[in-house]
């Protein structure tokens, strides 16, 4: 299976951008983002960079690399949630320091030869093209000398878990082992599509002439503590500590519900 089953949609967000917010405030998403901003911030000690955030969502992401000094470029497809992430970052004082642009993973490559960015994100966007390796290719044959690179995808194995720890039947996991499937989108909207093999994202990276600085489970134990704890609220702090050093354990990171890949243009 090489294509997406695609969502009703033109876009898999487009006017779904209240579903949308809602659920970056959860406790999970919030988790998620935490962990792959402190990922990144180990990656970004030379001081500001032009950054080009592709699939920006309502800007989430752009508020944090905006806020640590850094110009960014959002480009998102779904009209209602660039209007979203103009919102953010104007309540953020920080609409200055940002561009927002209609767009596609197809328009990456043209925006990046017009602003030569030193950073470039690519975080849970691959999951939503048909062909997630050409995509990818586009984009990294465009980034010039000294971009760095930030790629996330969600994980199956770590879907798998999170799914057995919240009771799913086992032959239905062992259906979706032996497929090699994905689910993706959000509630109501959601599709399934083949599985970005972490280690051949890794490989289509070192190919376009990058080196991998950092590899990173995302969500490791969240997933399955959050299960078993049933309505016990758990430290955010604790699992945040937790998460961040699971996450950066070479075996564990396997079994996150998110890989993060960073390389860094040679």
């Amino acid at each position: 299976m090489d294509e997406a089953v695609k969502p009703g949609a033109p876009y898999a967000f487009d006017g779904l951008a209240a579903q949308y917010t809602t659920l970056v405030e959860t406790s999970w998403q919030r988790l998620r983002h935490r962990l792959i901003v402190a990922n990144l911030r180990r990656h970004l000690t030379d001081g500001p960079r032009r950054w080009l955030d592709a699939g920006a969502g309502d800007g989430l992401l752009a508020v944090d690399l905006a806020g640590d000094g850094h110009g960014v470029t959002l480009v998102e497809p779904a009209a209602d949630l660039r209007d979203a992430a103009g919102r953010r970052l104007s309540r953020a004082g920080l609409l200055a320091r940002c561009d927002i642009v209609p767009g596609t993973l197809d328009d990456v490559p043209a925006l990046i030869g017009r602003s030569g960015p030193r950073g470039l994100s690519l975080h849970n966007v691959l999951e939503y093209v048909p062909d997630w390796g050409a995509a990818l290719d586009g984009c990294l044959r465009a980034v010039p000398v000294g971009c760095l690179v930030s790629v996330v995808v969600s994980n199956p194995y770590g879907q798998l878990l999170a799914a057995a720890a919240r009771g799913a039947d086992p032959g239905d996991l062992l259906d979706r082992l032996r497929s090699g499937t994905l689910t993706v989108g959000l509630d109501g909207h959601r599709f399934s599509r083949a599985a970005l093999p972490v280690g051949q994202v890794a490989e289509r990276m070192e190919a376009a002439g990058l080196r991998l600085v950092g590899r990173y489970g995302v969500r490791v134990f969240h997933d399955v503590l959050a299960a078993g704890h049933g309505d016990r609220i758990l430290d955010p702090e604790t699992v945040f500590a937790l998460d961040d050093a699971a996450g950066r354990n070479p075996e564990l990171a396997m079994l996150g519900r998110h890989a993060h890949l960073v390389g860094e243009k040679a």
